[in-house]
């Protein structure tokens, strides 16, 4: 389950420990800016995964302005890197799918017809994927016909 779970999210928790251990690296350095860049790229983690702007509460306790400075310069030039990448469009369709999945709105009502539907029947999907066998259960599965996350 695991695996599945890993392949279908993906593998961009390694990013957030990369980003995450670069902010480290510079918060144990003697330099004069150590705090606002480790905190720009600690911006940076938390405009990828907002959870982790509780990072920032203890920097706040402690009243580390220039880590928590650095940590929205991080955040306003990654969020500003994706609007100048990819426009507002994909703001607005990331907003519409979390509106839509935790139940806010009715998404048949934002969505085109053609995009309603299933998928056609007739697909064949592989039953394959990635190596991994999705017609084998796993016996510490649950027996519920629906494991969808």
């Amino acid at each position: 389950m695991f695996w599945r779970f890993h392949i279908n999210s993906g593998q961009i928790y390694i990013i957030y420990i990369f980003l995450l251990s670069v902010a480290w690296f510079f918060l144990n350095q003697s330099s004069k800016f150590n705090n606002i860049i480790s905190g720009f790229f600690g911006g940076i983690t938390a405009s990828l995964r907002p959870p982790f702007i509780i990072l920032f509460i203890p920097f706040l306790i402690t009243q580390r302005y220039s880590f928590l400075l650095g940590g929205l310069l991080g955040l306003l030039f990654s969020l500003s890197l994706s609007l100048t990448v990819v426009d507002i469009f994909i703001w607005k369709q990331y907003l519409l799918a979390m509106f839509g999945l935790t139940g806010f709105i009715d998404m048949n009502t934002y969505l085109p017809l053609e995009e309603r539907s299933l998928p056609d029947p007739n697909t064949i999907y592989p039953k394959i994927v990635e190596g991994f066998n999705y017609n084998i259960r796993n016996p510490l599965e649950s027996n519920l016909d629906n494991t969808s996350l």
